[in-house]
């Protein structure tokens, strides 16, 4: 602890007697992507991808533009590939790279305090429902390429600094059939023809963590509409295979996303920060949704092939909320590690439903909260039940707490706080901290302490009995 109180008071590497020890297996510690961030000042990445129709590989060509505090220890990159090409730094061949499951070594003799790292290689397709996967639809036989990359699924893609808080710009090309689409985090800015197909080029994305980048390919159906913000607005698309596309209710789809965009605009008094929102209906994805910005995917399921029930309706609003919210907290600010990580979805349960409370004016709303709080009550009832907030100690552990605890509880404890401190107090701390913090990334610490200024109140006893204990109240006669 106190090694790591003076890194962060000195800002530099010397405090390491020697960096920690790399796991050999595909996984990062909190310890080594402590010691990584203070190598690393900042970093860009230009990443070129290869998809033909119909393989199950691909071609990757990365360039990574660093620059580095120290270049006193190897430079750890993550990555797990097929067939590693081709290394160079700034143009020369690197043939002494350390190599292991999920990362490889720049030697330290290799470092520049500016340098550009370039990578060859090919790779295959995830068959896990994590990283970047290909779908064939069966009806067609078309294929569709999207990404899922929380929490540590990134470098399974591309090479990367694949931690929350070495946040990148990312210009993404994608080299596909001349009749898929191109999707990615950024809008398109520029599509030329080459021999088999098309290149198109994406513009460079704003700061953002290495999880939160999007690439997608196929023949997707698209459905076009735009929020008006009365500053230029915002590009509104949808996406969805073309055998499903008969039954996207785009028009329900795009009036809740633009009702949510103009709720949290107004309630975060800060306007919406991507240059376009896209909404990927996904199949096989594996959580419900994700908050890719610019490019969210949604479980295909939520895809109605008839007639749903009002309260079914509802609930796909809600999942568009909760991932609406967190391209403010999350995206725009993101937390440092992922024992925060349930931060991001507390307060996007928590502002989903209170959006479609004020902004909807849905009856039913914290009747609908109060039923998934129940899910909290009884995963806090249980043996494994845990605190709010936990130490995560690796990558390898960081979904391992993604229960009713994080989701359920988290989102009441955080309504709760609203109660507490009062609505005007919790809004100004909230809009305080996006403020603050824009780009950057955070800790619980930062965002209490937000709230804390805003009520001029001291929260530490709330925190400590409300995210660092475990259980249910009890009361007793």
């Amino acid at each position: 602890i106190l090694t790591l109180i003076f890194i962060q008071l000195i800002g530099v590497t010397a405090a390491y007697a020697e960096p920690p020890a790399r796991p050999d297996e595909n996984n990062l510690t909190a310890e080594f992507a402590e010691f990584r961030r203070t190598q690393v000042e900042s970093v860009a990445y230009e990443l070129l991808f290869k998809f033909a129709r119909g393989r199950g590989t691909y071609e990757g060509n990365a360039r990574i533009d660093l620059e580095l505090r120290t270049l006193q220890y190897p430079l750890s990159i993550d990555f797990s590939s097929k067939a590693i090409r081709r290394i160079t730094v700034d143009g020369v061949p690197v043939t002494d790279f350390v190599l292991r499951d999920g990362s490889f070594d720049i030697p330290a003799r290799h470092l520049k305090k500016r340098m550009r790292i370039g990578v060859e290689y090919q790779n295959t397709f995830s068959t896990t429902g994590a990283g970047i996967q290909r779908f064939v639809d069966a009806a067609d036989g078309e294929d569709y390429l999207f990404t899922d990359f929380e929490p540590y699924e990134a470098h399974t893609l591309f090479p990367s600094l694949d931690q929350p808080d070495l946040k990148a710009s990312y210009r993404v090309q994608l080299e596909i059939p001349a009749d898929w689409k191109a999707i990615a985090n950024s809008p398109v800015e520029s599509s030329e023809t080459i021999e088999g197909g098309k290149r198109v080029t994406m513009k460079p994305t704003p700061p953002i963590s290495s999880y939160l980048v999007f690439v997608g390919a196929g023949p997707y159906a698209e459905w076009k509409d735009h929020y008006e913000d009365g500053a230029g607005g915002v590009p509104l698309s949808i996406f969805a295979r073309q055998s499903m596309a008969k039954f996207v209710d785009a028009e329900r789809v795009f009036a809740v996303t633009k009702k949510g965009l103009g709720f949290f605009t107004a309630y975060f008094d800060y306007a919406y920060p991507f240059a376009k929102y896209d909404q990927i209906f996904a199949p096989e994805l594996g959580p419900g949704a994700m908050e890719n910005p610019g490019a969210v995917t949604l479980r295909e399921s939520m895809i109605y092939k008839g007639a749903v029930s009002d309260s079914v309706l509802d609930g796909r609003a809600n999942t568009i909320l909760h991932e609406m919210a967190d391209m403010w907290f999350g995206d725009l600010v993101t937390m440092k590690w992922w024992n925060d990580l349930w931060l991001n979805e507390s307060f996007a349960t928590y502002m989903a439903f209170m959006a479609q409370a004020e902004a909807f004016q849905l009856d039913s709303v914290w009747q609908d909260f109060f039923s998934e709080k129940t899910w909290g009550y009884w995963q806090d009832t249980l043996v494994t039940t845990h605190p709010i907030e936990t130490v995560v100690s690796d990558t390898n552990t960081a979904m391992s707490n993604f229960d009713g605890i994080t989701y359920a509880k988290g989102g009441a404890a955080l309504k709760q706080l609203q109660f507490y401190v009062g609505a005007d107090a919790f809004r100004a701390g909230v809009r305080a901290y996006f403020k603050k913090y824009a780009w950057q990334n955070t800790t619980r610490e930062d965002f209490i302490s937000a709230i804390a200024d805003a009520a001029s109140l001291d929260l530490s006893g709330w925190t400590r009995s409300w995210l660092q204990s475990a259980g249910p109240n009890a009361v007793h006669a």
